[in-house]
């Protein structure tokens, strides 16, 4: 990766470059063609241009990485505490709801 001090922007068919807003530094990345164009169709679907959609991108993958699974999980455990139900009552309520979310999604991939 080759790190420039100007703040160019371009894209080409293997690369994109990005200038980041509060300490302008451009980088190169090589990705390939299809990744390309999947960021392109995305960007173009939510009216963003490419270097804002990958920049975008790096900042949430950035921030995630910051959080920790107990702070996810932090609001569930309240309301975990806050509904009065046991361990064991809880455990079967969350049991439930994922075979719930994977039968609706295994019949969303049934239709046709």
């Amino acid at each position: 990766m080759r790190e420039q001090l100007h703040a160019a922007k371009y894209f080409c068919y293997t690369g994109v470059s990005i200038s980041l807003n509060t300490n302008p530094m451009t980088i190169t990345v090589h990705l390939p063609p299809a990744t390309v164009e999947e960021l392109k169709a995305r960007a173009a679907a939510t009216g963003k241009d490419l270097p804002t959609l990958v920049a975008e991108a790096v900042e949430k993958d950035v921030a995630l990485g910051k959080v920790s699974l107990r702070d996810v999980l932090g609001p569930l455990r309240h309301a975990v505490a806050a509904s009065g139900m046991s361990a064991t009552e809880a455990e079967e309520f969350f049991a439930r709801q994922l075979k719930d979310v994977r039968a609706e999604r295994a019949a969303s991939h049934r239709k046709p």
